[in-house]
């Protein structure tokens, strides 16, 4: 899985249109199209902004763990 597909699969996790996806971090849904397609890679500034708004790690997002959230300290 890439970058792409893994924001692609959490926005729908999420029961967002890309509309809505794009609104909840400040994004248009031309920008989210692109990321979902392959067209565009986020930057770190927007991987840093889903995974504070939607309380999910960057790693998950980034496909370097398949685990969405980091465990409870």
């Amino acid at each position: 899985m890439d970058i792409s597909q893994r924001l692609r699969e959490f926005r729908i996790s999420q029961k967002l249109t890309q509309e809505q996806f794009g609104a909840h971090i400040g994004y248009t849904i031309r920008t989210i199209q692109s990321w979902e397609t392959g067209g565009h890679l986020p930057g770190s500034y927007a991987i840093a902004s889903i995974a504070a708004q939607f309380n999910v790690s960057a790693d998950y997002l980034l496909c370097l763990t398949n685990t969405p959230r980091p465990p409870a300290n």
